[in-house]
């Protein structure tokens, strides 16, 4: 009996401590949280929001603001505090949240490390840190959070390379590393995350090339490797993303021609390749990107034909491939892009003439294909373009006339088509474009008079008809154009008088009325123009002096 007494005493002693032990469990798990919590809240050196206010122990901390607590076990899940203008370290204390599945300090003032102890919040699902002042390198720790789905450190200052370990979150779906001083290569077990659907790591030191496995991440549908230091090929691999809908390389290093497979990721939106060293050829299977909306490729070495299958891509709002070294004519199929906005194909050497089709294009606002060795006429298709904005043709081989269909286009706020070998008159249709600021008309073979519709531009501020044939009298009412800045009419056959009026052009930078059969004195007044820095009137015919006003141009130029 003694023993069966012996036996069973320590038996309840055990049950008991057992019983107690699990009380004081529960108490050290709520203790653990809420001291977690109050070493954080004293991490925070401001608070201008008083976000925090009511983080005292009068309320149970799942009733804080910006705390959210298990319904069950009242477990601390997560942490949203984005957007309170708070500053300080982020405390390792943190990591003693053990249940934490969300922590959002985005849009902050935190400083410093990130602390190793939050590799131990096994349970985040989310992590953002998103704009804050966060420095040092990424924590190799965060490779131990296996449920990790969306990270976010951009828009701070860590260091160092991306940690490998991170390939072990393979959990994750969104990664977002931008506008840190990242250096290192791309991790080259990157193809483990299956999962992942977002990339985002522009605006680093990145170096290296583009790794292949890549081309594993199926699920992926935005790559943003733009303004980083990445060198060689664009991997062929990136044919295997047939959810891939943003492409971002520019600014980079890349090398080698956009390989053809690239142009199997059919549900490409957008594609930005410019400022890299890219060579080759723009392949006609271009012509499979149904979806695409932007095909950006400026400032690279691209060479050959622009595809005719360019035209198939009618949901294309933008094209941008100047800066390149492109070939032959612009094709007619171009015509086809009903939805294009935009049409940058300046600087390169483009010949042929200006295919009429573009007047199809109802939603163009920028047409630029400048700096080419286009020749013909400029289509009056184009007047067609009542939504255009910017006209720019200079520097080819153009012939002909201005087409006074461009009257049409009364959303105009820039025309440059000088330097070129255009002939015949301004057509005063010209002066009914009432958002005009920039005309550029110079180094031409343009005849006859200045038309005196000019002077209705009141939003004009630069215009140049200089090195032409011009001839007539400058318009006497040319001071309504009161927004005017700068004036260029050199090396022409004007005559009559400086106009009197152009001292109301207070605006007025530059006057640049040279090389013309110009008669009369230089009107007083100009003295008033208080903005004048530069005036060249001389092989003219005037007569009379320097007004004495003009002595008191503190700005003037000698």
């Amino acid at each position: 009996m003694a023993f069966q007494n012996s036996v069973y005493f320590p038996a309840f002693i055990i049950i008991l401590y057992s019983i107690t032990t699990t009380v004081i469990s529960v108490k050290t798990s709520f203790q653990i949280e809420l001291e977690a919590l109050q070493t954080f809240k004293k991490s925070i050196t401001k608070d201008p929001l008083d976000s925090l206010s009511n983080w005292a122990t009068k309320k149970h901390h799942c009733n804080w603001t910006s705390i959210s607590c298990d319904a069950n076990t009242s477990n601390v899940i997560a942490i949203y505090l984005g957007e309170k203008k708070l500053r300080g370290r982020l405390s390792g204390s943190l990591g003693s949240l053990s249940h934490l599945q969300v922590l959002d300090l985005s849009s902050n003032l935190f400083y410093g490390p990130i602390p190793l102890e939050l590799g131990n919040c096994s349970q985040l699902l989310q992590l953002s840190l998103y704009d804050n002042v966060l420095s040092g390198p990424i924590p190799s720790v965060l490779g131990k959070l296996p449920n990790l789905t969306y990270l976010d450190l951009g828009n701070n200052s860590f260091t160092g390379s991306i940690p490998d370990s991170i390939a072990n979150c393979t959990s994750l779906e969104q990664i977002g590393l931008s506008s840190n001083n990242l250096t290192g290569k791309i991790p080259l077990n990157i193809g483990n995350l299956a999962s992942l659907q977002v990339i985002v790591a522009h605006t680093n030191n990145l170096e290296g090339s583009i790794p292949k496995s890549i081309g594993k991440l199926t699920a992926l549908r935005t790559l943003d490797l733009s303004l980083n230091k990445l060198s060689g090929v664009i991997p062929a691999t990136l044919g295997n993303l047939h959810n891939l809908t943003y492409l971002n390389l520019e600014n980079n290093f890349l090398t080698g021609s956009i390989p053809e497979n690239f142009f199997n990721c059919t549900s490409l939106e957008q594609i930005s390749l410019s400022y890299n060293n890219l060579t080759g050829k723009i392949s006609s299977k271009i012509g499979n990107l149904a979806s695409l909306q932007f095909f950006i490729a400026y400032s690279n070495k691209l060479e050959g034909l622009i595809p005719e299958t360019i035209g198939n891509l009618t949901a294309l709002t933008a094209l941008d491939l100047s800066g390149n070294q492109l070939s032959g004519i612009i094709p007619p199929s171009i015509g086809n892009l009903i939805n294009i906005q935009t049409l940058h194909l300046m600087e390169n050497k483009l010949t042929g003439k200006i295919p009429p089709e573009i007047g199809r294009c109802r939603n163009l606002t920028k047409l630029s294909l400048y700096s080419n060795k286009i020749e013909g006429s400029i289509p009056s298709e184009l007047g067609n373009l009542r939504n255009l904005q910017d006209l720019a043709l200079y520097n080819n081989k153009l012939t002909s006339i201005i087409p006074k269909s461009l009257g049409n286009c009364k959303l105009l706020t820039t025309l440059q088509i000088s330097a070129n070998q255009l002939s015949g008159i301004i057509p005063p249709e010209i002066g009914s474009l009432p958002s005009l600021e920039v005309l550029f008309l110079q180094m031409n073979n343009l005849t006859g008079p200045i038309p005196s519709s000019l002077t209705n531009l009141t939003n004009l501020q630069q215009f140049s008809a200089s090195m032409n044939f011009l001839t007539g009298k400058i318009p006497s009412d040319i001071g309504k154009l009161s927004s005017l800045k700068k004036i260029a009419l050199n090396d022409n056959l004007l005559s009559g008088s400086v106009p009197s009026s152009i001292t109301n052009c207070s605006n007025l930078l530059d006057i640049s009325l040279s090389y013309n059969m110009l008669t009369g004195k230089i009107p007083q007044g100009l003295g008033r123009l208080s903005n004048i820095t530069f005036i060249s009137v001389g092989s003219n015919f005037l007569s009379g002096g320097i007004p004495d006003d003009l002595f008191d141009c503190s700005n003037l130029k000698p």
